[in-house]
């Protein structure tokens, strides 16, 4: 006789028999949860399975984008773009099966952080699709199609600037012009998207989304300073490529190897015309062969550090770029060369390159066009070669030296460099449109390191060089703010062998008072030679209007030649750039370690910032200028909570903010306490 399995159960009484079945009910429930529960739990990692695969795809083939848009093949870019687009979809759709535990503390967290990033991303996408747009038509403007460019990439038929058409130029510098605000509003859009991607929370986040995301930050900050380079390019290059109108730029050749405050000695100066992106003509000069020409006829009184350091009693051109700030060095070094040309005879005007009616001026160092040897490849003239290693000594020496032997007249002793203008200007028309990028990739760092500078007395496209930081200003936008600005006076080219330390020092005196101490170390390393003798510097030391002057030491009267006793120097006070400045001359031998320090009581407005429990600090690079070392040691009186940039590790939890760095650009630091 059979019976079921619960058969006993049924001879049990009622209530025994109501708690089994609760009992069989409950173990039921439990193998079907636990059967959801297994497949949700699958369903979810197939989920974050899609998510992870569709970022790494995605990352995949926007470094495929961007291959292309470096060959400039915009049209396969945007196709790749828009294929990484899916794979974004792909992860927005697997996300959200996790909504089912968007209940979960860290889970809804996470899923937050990754709606937020796919958002940005979408619109990154948007953006970048947008400029291969724009880089197609301008690509279509020249001629070509962008797989003819293709084909003819790497031979010899590449195509190249000095290829294209007079006509062709303008086109695309006039298309150029007129798409310069969609790449700023793309740049601005692409800005708030990064921003976005930033304000997640990192530690919320696995490890393979933290590495795609830290990826594609890097690469936005790469792409964004590209676009500010691409603003600039298309808002100004058109405008001095004289598109509407021939464009003359004074050119300013700064020898940072004798440094000055707008960036170095303007040993030679050029006058370049530009139309419809042509150079119609270029022509360099000796700067002395211009001034000699005006001796006698030229009274304005050079600045009096000039005169009592320099023996320099009339402020002749070479002398102009007095002032640290670029755009004011530029409006007075047209002031004094109209000046100069004015007093000219027809004669003479056309013997030497001039203009009375500038539109821009350009200034660089040799440290930028060492950079720029560096993709035209190595020039030789009159059988010198020079390479991105030795062209500022070879060159020197070639105008100091060399050409007496060669039997070159004084006066034409820097041809050479209007010979090496030419050959880089050629090399440079050469280069394929692609290897453009290089170029500007080099100018945009050079303008971040203060080694070239651009003004233009067009008050829009100064207001724009501004903003992108091309105009090598110095605008005080911080509650503290420093600059120190050497000048080198009759030490011929010395500055190669001083090595420079600025420290900064704020503390508190016996009177409870914010002391901001700055030292300045010389190191001189040189020797006596043709172009190195003892330093002579003027240094100017700019602080905030209010702060109040306590010493300074190290200052001198002269050099030890002209001041064997060593007596101290006058300091003078002054303001200027909206700053205070205090200034001191000093001496450094060959071999030996000099110092300037100044003492001053912070200003009321940095003091008051401080105490609110915030403290910004600006400090500009004096343009030419090396890579300084930079010590900050600033002790608040009160614990420093956090800061950018940070300490190290072992300098968290006190009162002191300690940092040990280059300046090597504009640093701003910024402080909470």
């Amino acid at each position: 006789m059979s019976h079921s399995y619960n058969y006993l159960e049924t001879l049990e009484p009622e209530p025994v028999q109501k708690a089994h079945k609760r009992k069989r009910g409950l173990k039921t429930i439990l193998l079907i949860g636990g059967f959801l529960f297994v497949v949700w739990g699958i369903v979810l990692s197939l989920a974050v399975g899609q998510i992870v695969a569709s970022m790494i795809d995605a990352k995949e083939v926007l470094l495929e984008a961007q291959d292309s848009v470096e060959h400039m093949q915009f049209n396969e870019a945007k196709l790749t773009l828009e294929e990484a687009n899916t794979y974004f979809v792909q992860a927005e759709k697997a996300s959200h099966v996790l909504k089912t535990v968007e209940w979960v503390p860290y889970f809804g967290s996470y899923l937050k952080s990754l709606r937020l990033g796919f958002s940005a991303a979408e619109q990154i996408v948007t953006v970048f699709i947008e400029l291969s747009d724009i880089g197609s038509e301008l690509v279509r403007l020249s001629g070509y199609a962008e797989e003819e460019l293709a084909a003819l990439e790497g031979t010899e038929h590449e195509i190249t600037f000095d290829s294209l058409s007079a006509q062709t130029r303008h086109v695309i510098l006039e298309r150029l012009s007129n798409t310069s605000s969609d790449i700023l509003l793309a740049k601005t859009r692409l800005t708030l998207a990064r921003e976005e991607l930033e304000s997640i929370d990192q530690s919320l986040i696995f490890s393979a989304y933290r590495n795609f995301l830290n990826d594609v930050l890097d690469k936005l900050h790469e792409a964004e300073s590209q676009l500010d380079t691409l603003v600039i390019v298309s808002s100004v290059v058109p405008e001095l490529a004289g598109v509407e109108s021939e464009q003359t730029i004074l050119l300013q050749f700064l020898n940072n190897t004798e440094l000055r405050p707008g960036g170095g000695f303007i040993g030679t100066y050029g006058i370049a015309k530009v139309k419809d992106g042509d150079l119609v003509s270029l022509q360099t000069e000796d700067v002395y062969n211009l001034d000699r020409l005006t001796e006698g006829l030229i009274t304005t009184a050079a600045p009096a550090p000039l005169q009592t350091y320099n023996n320099t009693k009339v402020w002749y051109f070479r002398d102009a770029n007095w002032s640290p700030d670029f755009a004011i060095s530029s409006y007075k070094s047209i002031e004094r060369f109209v000046a100069e040309v004015d007093v000219l005879t027809d004669e003479q005007k056309a013997s030497i390159p001039t203009a009375r009616s500038i539109h821009a001026v350009l200034g660089f160092t040799p440290t930028l066009a060492a950079d720029i040897l560096e993709i035209v490849g190595d020039i030789t003239v009159l059988g010198q070669t020079f390479t991105p290693e030795n062209m500022a000594d070879a060159l020197e020496y070639q105008v100091e030296y060399a050409y007496v032997d060669q039997g070159i007249p004084e006066t034409q002793r820097k041809q050479i460099l209007a010979d090496m203008v030419e050959e880089v200007k050629t090399r440079l028309y050469a280069l394929s449109l692609s290897d453009w990028m290089r170029v500007l990739e080099v100018v945009q760092e050079s303008v971040e390191k203060k080694q070239i500078a651009l003004y233009s007395s067009n008050q829009e496209i100064e207001e724009l060089l501004i903003h992108a930081g091309w105009a090598g200003r110095v605008v005080p936008n911080t509650p503290d703010h420093l600059m120190v600005v050497d000048a080198n006076l009759a030490s011929l080219k010395s500055d190669p062998a001083v090595d420079r330390e600025i420290i900064y020092r704020i503390s508190k005196n016996t009177q409870g008072e914010y002391v901001g101490t700055v030292t300045v170390n010389y190191h001189h390393a040189g020797v006596f030679d043709w172009k190195t003798t003892r330093y002579r510097t003027y240094t100017r030391l700019y602080v905030p209007l209010g702060s109040e002057l306590i010493a300074v030491h190290g200052s001198l009267a002269n050099d030890k030649i002209q001041n064997p006793s060593l007596q101290e120097g006058v300091i003078d006070e002054f303001e200027d750039l909206e700053m205070q400045a205090y200034a001191a001359f000093t001496s450094i031998e060959p071999g030996e370690d000099g110092q300037l320090v100044f003492e001053f009581l912070l200003a009321p407005s940095v003091v008051e910032e401080i105490e609110k429990g915030s403290y910004l600090l600006e400090i500009f690079k004096q343009m030419g200028s090396t890579d300084y070392a930079l010590t900050l040691d600033l002790d608040f009186d009160k614990n420093v909570t956090s800061a950018t940039p940070g300490e190290d590790e072992n300098e968290w939890g006190n009162d002191v903010y300690s940092l040990n760095t280059y300046l090597d650009q504009d640093t701003t630091i910024s402080i909470s306490l």
